[in-house]
């Protein structure tokens, strides 16, 4: 009867301990660094907290113009924002969620259904490449669509 006992409270212990394990290791993932800033401790990319910090959609010409005044400004303390590149992008993508295909928990704010990338595609240049964060996939677009943008920056 003891040891039926004993082995109930490891296995409950074991199952708390693994859910908690669970939920930390998923939260350690992005790091909030600032009210506006978030670390990715997986790349070690910096990216807005604001998923859409330019309120709004843009063309893909209109992006760099968009990050350039991000960058005089000083958004979050930097001066060296872009345009993810399309690798960069996706990998904060988690395909085990949808709407958005985040990993749970994460801290961002405004997550809006897709984002340029600054990847222009190979076979036609005035494509450009772009990651849906509604269903974590990677697509082209003519570079007059209107999208959104997650400006992030390198340590």
């Amino acid at each position: 009867m003891k040891s039926k006992y004993i082995l109930v409270v490891i296995c409950i212990f074991s199952v708390m301990f693994m859910s908690a394990f669970s939920v930390y290791a998923q939260g350690s993932r992005f790091n909030i660094l600032t009210e506006l800033t978030v670390k990715d401790t997986k790349t070690g990319l910096i990216w807005t907290r604001n998923a859409d910090v330019a309120a709004g959609s843009m063309k893909w010409l209109s992006a760099d113009a968009f990050i350039k005044r991000l960058n005089q400004q000083k958004y979050g303390g930097y001066s060296d924002w872009r345009l993810p590149e399309v690798h960069e992008l996706f990998s904060i993508i988690d395909t085990n969620y949808h709407k958005p295909s985040l990993t749970k928990g994460h801290p961002f704010i405004d997550v809006r259904h897709e984002y340029w990338s600054s990847s222009v595609c190979a076979y036609k240049d005035d494509n450009a490449w772009a990651v849906s964060t509604n269903h974590g996939n990677v697509t082209v677009h003519d570079k007059n669509t209107s999208l959104h943008i997650w400006p992030v920056r390198s340590e």
